[in-house]
């Protein structure tokens, strides 16, 4: 008897939750259809209010982790001019650069980025088949690939220390070769204008970072090398030691973090 009597008792607090969702909800439906253009109304002000909020949170997310999967990005520069009016600059010419990177011990490494590389046409080549490209190319310093931690897939980093030869991002590999291993392909610039290797495949960078998925290849190591007046390079950024102090040299270099992108 008393199993029963609790039986009865569970069912009927089941039946009385049903009975008042179905009031609920009835209660609900004749409201909205008494008052359609208000329910609109909320309905689209919260669809935008949290519509804005995720916008809001990505542009948040964004932000706060730029750079974030560069390694050891605490400890990336960027050198710049500053003039006594006050303004200041990133491009440089080569001279002070290279005076720049050799002034300390406590700079690790340090590279020249020509930030003036617009889309190339080149072409790659396939069993008598040519398959056409246009892609942003990139001439670096070969300690840029050091500096910023290239994780090479395939190849090796250390190619960009011989002429005619390119990294490139994992998804432009795909793009021109597929599932093929593109080290050792070749890519020919447009208008016989010389032939480049692929030397390696990096890993692409998320898009908010500095690094551009980019084809990087060797900048001349005499080009410019002790011309004061061409100023058409970005110092891109020296790695320097956690030991690093203000006794820095040039007083009118100053060192910035690097928070956007270098090309911008």
């Amino acid at each position: 008897m008393r199993i029963r009597s609790v039986a009865l008792r569970t069912n009927n607090i089941t039946g009385n939750i049903k009975l008042r969702m179905k009031t609920i909800l009835r209660n609900l439906l004749s409201v909205l259809r008494r008052f359609k253009m208000a329910t609109l109304l909320n309905v689209l002000g919260l669809s935008v209010a949290f519509s804005a909020f995720i916008l809001i949170m990505m542009q948040v997310d964004y932000d706060r982790n730029f750079d974030r999967g560069i390694k050891d990005v605490d400890r990336i520069f960027r050198v710049e001019v500053a003039y006594e009016s006050g303004t200041k600059q990133a491009i440089i010419n080569r001279p002070l650069a290279e005076a720049f990177i050799r002034s300390s011990p406590h700079i690790l490494a340090g590279s020249l980025l020509d930030p003036w590389g617009e889309g190339a046409f080149f072409y790659t080549e396939e069993n008598g088949v040519r398959n056409n490209f246009k892609e942003r190319w990139m001439r670096v310093f070969p300690e840029y690939a050091d500096i910023f931690t290239f994780d090479m897939l395939d190849g090796s980093a250390d190619k960009l220390k011989e002429p005619n030869m390119v990294l490139l991002p994992l998804s432009l590999s795909s793009k021109l070769f597929g599932n093929q291993s593109a080290v050792g392909k070749q890519l020919h610039m447009a208008n016989s204008k010389g032939v480049f290797t692929v030397g390696g495949v990096y890993r692409d960078f998320p898009d908010n970072s500095s690094v551009g998925n980019s084809i990087y290849y060797q900048l001349n190591p005499k080009e410019n090398f002790q011309n004061f007046g061409n100023w058409n390079y970005i110092p891109a950024c020296s790695r320097i030691s956690r030991r690093i102090s203000m006794y820095l040299p040039y007083r009118k270099i100053s060192l910035g973090k690097e928070v956007e992108c270098l090309w911008s």
